[in-house]
C-alpha cells in the first residue's frame, strides 16, 4: 500500500516541474534576447538588468526545484528515500541529505512519465514566451527610454530583426504583411523554374485547360 495519495503526488510534481521549466525557459529567453538585441521580448527596458534577471531566473528555478522538498511536503519524507527509488516513500519533507534523490520519483508512484515531460516543457516554454512578449510590449510602448521609433523613421526590418525596434504584436503584423506577397512571388517563381515533367507543372497545365 502506498502511504500517500498518488494524485496529490502527481499534482506536486506537475506544479514543481512546470515552475522549473517556466523559469528556466524565461531566463534563457531573456539572456538570449539581450545578446541578439530583440528588445521587444525583454522583461525590463534595460539590457544589462534584463540579462542579469535572465541568469538569476535560471539559477533560482533550478535551485528551488532541487531544494524545495526540504520545506515543502511531498512524497519524499525524511527517511523514506531508498537509494533514489520510489520504494517506501512517505508524505512529508525531505532531509538535506535526501534532496538529490527526492525528485527521483517513478511515474507509477506519482512521478512524471515521458509523455508528461513532452507536454509540460513546450507548454512552459510557450508561457515564458508569452510573458516576455507581454512585458516587451509594455516596455516598448509605455517606457520612455524604449519607445519604438515611428514607421517613417525606421529601417525596413522584418522577422526577428524587427524585435530590435518594435514590440512583438507590431513586429508580427509587419512580418505577416510582408510575408503574404512574398509567398505568392516565391511560389510563382518556383513554378516557372520547375521542369515540364514535374507534378506542379502538370497540375498547372491541367488547371489552365
Amino acid at each position: 500500500m502506498m502511504s500517500y495519495n498518488l494524485e496529490a503526488a502527481v499534482t506536486v510534481m506537475y506544479r514543481d516541474y512546470m515552475l522549473l521549466a517556466f523559469m528556466v525557459s524565461l531566463g534563457t529567453l531573456q539572456t538570449a534576447t539581450t545578446i541578439s538585441g530583440a528588445r521587444g521580448l525583454w522583461l525590463l527596458p534595460w539590457k544589462l538588468p534584463t540579462r542579469l534577471l535572465g541568469i538569476t531566473l535560471v539559477a533560482v528555478g533550478v535551485l528551488i526545484f532541487v531544494i524545495s522538498p526540504i520545506w515543502i511536503q511531498g512524497p519524499w519524507a525524511a527517511g523514506s528515500v531508498i537509494h533514489g527509488t520510489s520504494e517506501g516513500r512517505e508524505w512529508g519533507t525531505a532531509t538535506i541529505s535526501e534532496v538529490i534523490n527526492a525528485r527521483t520519483l517513478n511515474d507509477i508512484h506519482g512521478g512524471l512519465d515521458g509523455n508528461d515531460y513532452a507536454r509540460l516543457f513546450p507548454l512552459s516554454a510557450l508561457l515564458a514566451f508569452i510573458a516576455s512578449a507581454l512585458a516587451g510590449t509594455v516596455n516598448m510602448r509605455f517606457t520612455t527610454s524604449s519607445h519604438a521609433p515611428k514607421e517613417s523613421n525606421t529601417i525596413d526590418t522584418e522577422g526577428l530583426d524587427a524585435l530590435a525596434t518594435y514590440d512583438y504584436p507590431h513586429a508580427l503584423t509587419r512580418s505577416m504583411r510582408k510575408m503574404r506577397p512574398a509567398i505568392k512571388t516565391d511560389f510563382w517563381q518556383l513554378m516557372s523554374e520547375a521542369p515540364r515533367w514535374s507534378l506542379p507543372k502538370i497540375i498547372e497545365k491541367g488547371w489552365r485547360r
